[in-house]
């Protein structure tokens, strides 16, 4: 039930959810020093969000509110530091909104870029891969173009002890890269499990597929009804055409959404098992007491006396 009750919050009330869980992860992820797992979790609601509002009406009216959304969530994170970087609680706060609005602002280019792109990509991995490397290619350039570097970026600091092994590699543009692909998996499969198999839920998370492509009275809605050649002498050619071509849809739909289940669980595998080297190649200190701890006090000398 309450698996049921989300989907339908996502689909019917898609403004009201998506932007109070950006508030609420904004709060947690866009603090001074950004931990992994809130940071996923922001991307994947900005995805998802893209995803939603990008193709409808009043788009620019929806990604305005999403910016002082994400500008008041940083603004909020970080209220305690910002109080007292100016001579005034005032102008500390206004100029704590203003480089939260900038950050917001460049976290979303990559997102709506990629929520552009993304369904032109036929191949499955490009498409989840696409999205990641735009971000940590915009992150990379702000950060060298910035006075201030990476102070301020969305890049995780804390909760990044699986990856950590990657650093002297790739550095932080490394972590980006790994945020990012975990977004792209996550809100892939959840928007997955809210379209389900209902061709109609594109409509609500605002994408055109390919079912809507065949069917609606393209040349590929004649070419695959000739291809079928099951038509009866004693129906319409316009109704067996239609049926013929929602048939065509439906089994591609369904072969699509199988290559993209297939790619979904390998690239989790694939970022599950980039942990496993860190667990050989960073090695922590020993600890105070145990049994390869050499055990050893050294006394303070003092002036005619010898131990």
């Amino acid at each position: 039930m309450s698996g049921s009750r989300l989907q339908r919050s996502l689909t019917v009330h898609p403004g009201k959810t998506f932007n109070a869980a950006a508030f609420a992860f904004g709060t947690f992820a866009l603090s001074s020093t950004p931990s992994l797992f809130p940071s996923i979790v922001l991307t994947t609601v900005l995805l998802l969000q893209a995803r939603a509002f990008l193709r409808r009406s009043f788009a620019g009216l929806h990604i305005a509110f999403l910016l002082l959304n994400l500008s008041l969530a940083t603004t909020l994170a970080n209220y305690s530091a910002s109080t007292t970087a100016l001579s005034t609680v005032g102008s500390s706060l206004g100029f704590s909104f203003l480089r939260s609005l900038a950050t917001s602002i460049a976290a979303l280019i990559p997102i709506l870029i990629s929520t552009s792109l993304n369904p032109q990509f036929k191949s499955s991995w490009l498409r989840l891969t696409f999205f990641p490397a735009v971000w940590t290619l915009t992150w990379s350039v702000i950060c060298r173009v910035s006075p201030t570097g990476r102070l301020g970026s969305w890049t995780p600091l804390y909760g990044i002890e699986g990856y950590r092994w990657i650093l002297p590699f790739t550095g932080l543009s490394g972590i980006d890269f790994i945020t990012a692909f975990w977004a792209v998996v996550a809100s892939e499969s959840i928007g997955n499990w809210v379209q389900g198999s209902r061709p109609t839920d594109d409509e609500v998370w605002g994408d055109v597929d390919d079912y809507d492509r065949v069917t609606n009275g393209s040349p590929q809605h004649a070419i695959a009804a000739e291809e079928t050649g099951d038509r009866h002498t004693d129906e319409p050619v316009g109704e067996t055409s239609n049926s013929n071509a929602h048939g065509v849809a439906e089994v591609h739909r369904r072969s699509h959404a199988e290559k993209s289940t297939k790619s979904l669980v390998s690239a989790v595998l694939l970022l599950i098992s980039l942990t496993i080297p860190s667990f050989y190649l960073f090695n922590l200190p020993l600890p105070p007491y145990s049994q390869n701890t050499e055990s050893r006090v050294i006394w303070p000398k003092r002036k005619g006396y010898h131990r």
